[in-house]
């Protein structure tokens, strides 16, 4: 036989065993929950303790072949063993208001042990409690301090927290082994956030705007602030219209100033500041990216990754006759969450160095009804995501050195970002463009473009404007030095510029 023979033999062979090799089911192939509450458990029988419950939907990993009747399962933040028979090979719709026939004002309850109240006041009669994924109808969702009107299946109703209830129900909930007997922990559960994080804002749209704002109109308003003018019914109406533009810009760009010294610096910022144009790069859609100051409820639903919350009790003290600020007698709790699966957190650095790090964008928060002391003592913050220049501490006189100590943020850090994508490069190409400014327009007497290319390809993907005048200063009004005390960020989606997020030099906190 010819060499040339056995080349198309292989070539044949190949051709014929290639698809059934494509088409194998993966090693540890994916699995959907298809029924409500199926129980998670240490071991592969019902011998074994329940560690924990999942929701229809469910998105699992098929760890293991099936052990008798129970399969090796992990996913949404849980590992363990559930009923093989519960386990579904296609995707398992989960279950939502307003859909697949389940009525708009139906909610189910995100937590165990959730309280029911008899009036919307946390001082009200405990009428019951409600388990995890408990369905309710809502009734009101307004009814006054955080609390919602339910109605439950029987008929009965009552007042609870808003927060418990959501749209659809938790796809899985872990639990604690207290003393061999299985008992829920009060507040953990693992969901998808309802928030929608609204759309960043288009730079462009956003320089229309500020073209369209008119200055006769800032000099009209700043007239009415001093002199306490009376103006028409006409006049009025396009200078409430005005201050709706003017807000709308400055919360785009984080640039908040007083409506009587500043009522138009936002609009004539944007005006002035030019980026150049660009081609799609790196990102293609606004999930694949967040600012360094989202919340977890808000990535989750950016990113479209399951939240895990955990809500515990706090030891309560009683208020203090000489400090009413001290923690009242009301409950409180200390509420952590995470993402159940990690993204990518970017520091960006000035000289365009990357350190990438896996997050699961992990926040602790403690919610009181009465706050501790608000303010024991006086500090500067600086730049919540950055360094900043070594001179601008020097407003706090011989405190700024320790003041700035207390910020940790690297030396030479710039910004950060969260993002799904995996960046191959631990070094962004970096550009520097300076440009003069008018204070009397605009605030600052100049700035900086820095304009960084994550991915290699000669397109920026982030651009950091830097402006440099007088900072907000804290109490007594503006700063009398110039300082680089301003960054806007914005980010390169799909070939257009749009606000990713904006840091501001903080000037401490004292009372």
């Amino acid at each position: 036989m010819k060499l040339s023979d056995s080349i198309v033999k292989v070539a044949l062979l190949l051709a014929i065993t290639s698809p059934l090799i494509a088409s194998a089911e993966p090693v540890q192939p994916m699995r959907w929950v298809l029924a409500d509450q199926v129980r998670v458990r240490t071991g592969p029988s019902t011998d074994h303790p329940v560690s924990g419950a999942m929701s229809r939907g469910a998105e699992l990993v098929l760890k293991a072949s099936a052990d008798g009747d129970f399969c090796s399962i992990e996913g949404e933040g849980q590992v363990g063993y559930v009923a093989c028979k519960f386990l579904s090979a296609e995707p398992i719709a989960r279950p939502k208001s307003g859909e697949n026939g389940i009525y708009a004002a139906q909610r189910w309850v995100t937590a165990n042990g959730v309280t029911l109240r008899e009036k919307p006041d946390i001082n009200s009669k405990v009428a019951g409690r409600l388990p995890l994924n408990a369905t309710v109808k809502l009734v009101n969702e307004d009814s006054g301090n955080g609390y919602c009107e339910v109605q439950l299946a029987d008929g009965s109703g009552g007042y609870t927290a808003c927060r418990y209830l959501a749209s659809t129900a938790a796809v899985s909930a872990s639990f604690q082994t207290n003393k061999g007997a299985d008992k829920a922990m009060p507040d953990d559960v693992t969901m998808f956030s309802d928030v929608k994080p609204a759309p960043y804002a288009d730079w462009i749209d956003l320089k229309r705007k500020a073209l369209a704002q008119s200055p006769d109109l800032a000099a009209e308003w700043q007239r009415v602030f001093r002199q306490g003018k009376t103006v028409s019914v006409e006049v009025k109406q396009s200078l409430i219209a005005f201050q709706g533009r003017e807000l709308e810009l400055q919360g785009a760009i984080g640039l908040w100033e007083s409506a009587l010294e500043e009522p138009a610096r936002a609009s004539r910022l944007i005006s002035t500041l030019e980026f150049p144009s660009i081609k799609p790069s790196l990102f293609q859609n606004e999930a694949e990216i967040a600012p360094p100051s989202i919340t977890t409820y808000d990535s989750s639903g950016r990113f479209g990754i399951q939240m895990r919350q955990t809500a515990t009790s706090r030891i309560l003290r009683q208020p203090s006759p000489e400090n009413l600020n001290t923690a009242g007698p009301y409950e409180s709790e200390v509420i952590t969450t995470k993402l159940v699966r990690p993204v990518q957190r970017v520091q960006l650095f000035r000289d365009g160095r990357l350190a990438t790090a896996s997050s699961q964008v992990f926040i602790k928060k403690t919610v009181w009804y009465y706050a501790d002391v608000m303010c024991e003592d006086y500090r500067g913050d600086g730049f919540a995501f950055g360094d900043s220049d070594v001179r601008i501490w020097n407003y706090f006189g011989p405190e700024g050195k320790e003041y700035r100590k207390q910020n940790r943020n690297a030396a030479g850090s710039l910004y950060a970002f969260y993002t799904t994508s995996k960046l191959q490069r631990t070094s962004a190409t970096r550009t520097e463009i300076p440009v003069k400014l008018d204070r009397e327009k605009t605030g600052f007497v100049r700035g900086v473009h820095l304009h960084y290319d994550l991915d290699g390809d000669g397109i920026p993907d982030i651009a950091v404007w830097e402006g440099q005048g007088n900072g907000p200063g804290h109490l007594d009004g503006p700063t009398q030095t110039d300082d680089r005390w301003y960054r806007l960020v914005l980010v390169n989606i799909t070939g257009k510029w749009n606000v990713l997020g904006t840091d501001v030099f903080s000037y401490g906190c004292g009372c």
